[in-house]
């Protein structure tokens, strides 16, 4: 799962600003308390996530994984998930529930697909974040103990910790840290607070990352970077991928900026989503709630306010966007999994997500509204002067929406 969100540097923790932190902390606590309880249950539900039907497989038996190492564990779990390991991700905060292994001589890896987030410890234990479709992001740990040779996985209570901060709108969700590490991985600075998706500046991600790209020049400017403290200060000293751990112990030696992009945008739009489901079970006829979220929704499917790639442009691992586009191959969709790189991620600016479970989980007058609103786009006529779809895209959304029922 994205990386968790860190404590607050020492620069914050003066005695007013140490109020304020204690108050969002509760804040926190209160709107844990309220997706806990009716109408929500979030805790009582029995989860239909993707990795909650696989979990089911394997206690049964019906589905037999390779736990003969950690690694083969991980990649066992990883095919079954329709996970692909180009995706792999490596963050060296300490940021996650097994904070105490993590640090830059022993980073996590994180890998994904549309609704699934598996992260990796080497000497550690497995960590799922699936997404439910009336719960939103389920969080799951595997076990030390083996069943006849079996992985065993319980629900973690403790990411709700950080996974219903302010990122996820106070509801299970996805939460992204930027911050200056130390060398036993513990947070000096942040970057970057509460929000999450597109939108973010590159310049301000990254922290306690790494990034691997076709060229040093393209290194966002937190990334790959560790410090100390220095009288007044932090100073960063460079971090490059494997020089202090063995990039063996993974299954890739890429943390490449293209999957952290497209990652961003997926958990951006998961986390909206999610708020959509839980305001909307509270308030089903709630006119205005549906138009907010009908027009809110499908600007950020379009990509409203995406921020600027690097000048020039960007590469992308060949082995990630193969499989990326594999992903939709022969679908009507498939055309929304174009990457540009250029100055913009996506060919036409059309998410991928609206293919997806995610997607298909928001409350059915929610859907009715962005569908009508994307097929004005697609016919010319978008209503937003800030939002444009070039010919070849209106012609793919067309296409995409004509079989699209408009019932749940």
């Amino acid at each position: 799962m994205p990386a968790t969100m860190p404590p607050l540097p020492p620069a914050l923790r003066s005695t007013a600003q140490g109020i304020t932190a204690l108050l969002l902390l509760a804040s926190t606590a209160a709107h844990a308390a309220e997706f806990a309880e009716p109408p929500h249950d979030y805790w009582n539900r029995k989860p239909a996530d993707r990795f909650a039907r696989l979990n089911q497989a394997i206690e049964s038996g019906k589905l037999a994984v390779d736990s003969s190492s950690e690694k083969s564990l991980l990649e066992s779990l990883l095919k079954a998930l329709e996970i692909d390991d180009s995706t792999q991700l490596m963050v060296f905060s300490a940021t996650s529930l097994q904070s105490g292994i993590v640090n830059p001589r022993n980073p996590r890896a994180l890998y994904f697909n549309e609704d699934t987030f598996v992260g990796f410890i080497p000497g550690g234990r497995l960590e799922i974040a699936s997404f439910d479709p009336d719960a939103g992001m389920v969080f799951y740990i595997s076990d030390r103990s083996r069943v006849a040779d079996r992985p065993a996985f319980t629900r973690s209570t403790r990411c709700m910790n950080c996974h219903a901060d302010t990122q996820s709108r106070h509801l299970p969700g996805l939460v992204i840290s930027s911050v200056g590490v130390t060398w036993d991985g513990s947070t000096q600075e942040t970057y970057r607070y509460d929000e999450i998706g597109h939108h973010v500046p590159l310049a301000d991600r990254f922290g306690g990352w790494h990034v691997t790209t076709t060229s040093s020049s393209l290194v966002p400017a937190h990334a790959n970077k560790v410090g100390h403290l220095i009288p007044g200060g932090f100073k960063s000293d460079p971090n490059p991928p494997g020089k202090y751990f063995p990039l063996a112990n993974y299954p890739r030696a890429t943390s490449d900026l293209l999957p952290h992009l497209v990652m961003e945008h997926a958990a951006g739009f998961t986390n909206r989503v999610t708020e959509a489901i839980y305001q909307l079970r509270e308030k089903p006829d709630d006119a205005t709630l549906v138009n907010k979220f009908s027009r809110e929704l499908t600007r950020y499917l379009l990509f409203a306010g995406e921020a600027s790639l690097p000048a020039g442009g960007i590469k992308g691992d060949p082995d990630f966007i193969r499989d990326f586009l594999k992903r939709s191959e022969g679908k009507p969709s498939a055309p929304f999994r174009q990457f540009d790189l250029k100055s913009r991620i996506f060919r036409h600016r059309i998410s991928f997500m609206l293919d997806s479970s995610v997607y298909r989980a928001l409350p059915t007058p929610v859907r009715r509204g962005i569908e009508s609103l994307l097929a004005d786009v697609a016919a010319g006529k978008s209503p937003w002067k800030d939002l444009s779809v070039d010919p070849d895209g209106r012609k793919a959304l067309l296409s995409y929406l004509l079989p699209v029922p408009a019932g749940p």
